[in-house]
């Protein structure tokens, strides 16, 4: 993308085909940032819209965008959208396929359906054209816990709308990291964790595919 406005925080990931689908966050609304994303061949020719094809470009801020591929040609990009009524953040997801066309409603869908702020998403492929998805929430009201949700190819939220209690242990969860469980399914996730009052440890759950 070679768009005057500001461009940052690029994501990155196969195309499946010697190529690359990047997303990354765009100013060119001048009014709040954008996801956009565009996928290059393996010769560094784009291959959708100049300047790159919207993937989510609301009102509200969406930044701090993860992608990874579908296992189809395209891809999931997750995000973090601020509301402008609470100004709590939240995370949001969109498939796009090979051609850079939206799979699921435009504009997006929303991770979770409890409100809360929360923020810092990490992503993984499910091996099904789905995705993993793990953040730190604040629905507690007292600190961050850690928060799991797998999402499939069609959009649907498989572990019900307020996704899967990861780590609910007191004094906050921060900092997800999320990597596949190739052999059974499902997904790890570790996270740095201050139960103990006084000062942060790593702490690690195996999540199978069902949550």
């Amino acid at each position: 993308c070679t768009n005057p406005s500001d461009q940052s925080t690029p994501a990155i990931t196969t195309d499946q085909s010697g190529g690359a689908i990047v997303a990354f966050s765009d100013w060119r609304s001048g009014v709040e940032r954008d996801v956009y994303a565009q996928r290059v061949d393996s010769l560094g020719v784009i291959q959708w819209t100049v300047d790159g094809v919207g993937v989510d470009n609301k009102t509200e801020r969406e930044h701090n965008e993860k992608i990874t591929s579908d296992d189809a040609g395209g891809a999931i990009v997750v995000w973090e959208q601020q509301s402008f009524t609470t100004g709590e953040w939240d995370i949001w997801a969109q498939r796009i396929d090979h051609n850079g066309n939206a799979m699921w409603p435009i504009g997006g869908i929303p991770v979770c359906t409890v409100t809360a702020n929360r923020l810092n998403p990490k992503i993984q492929k499910d091996g099904k054209h789905g995705v993993y998805v793990a953040w730190q929430d604040l629905r507690s009201g007292i600190d961050y816990d850690v928060y799991a949700q797998r999402i499939s190819a069609s959009g649907n939220l498989l572990w019900g709308g307020g996704g899967a209690l990861v780590s609910g242990a007191a004094y906050g969860q921060l900092d997800t990291k999320v990597d596949p469980d190739s052999v059974s399914g499902g997904i790890y996730v570790a996270w740095i964790d201050k139960r103990n009052g006084v000062d942060y440890d790593i702490y690690a759950q195996r999540i199978d595919s069902m949550g």
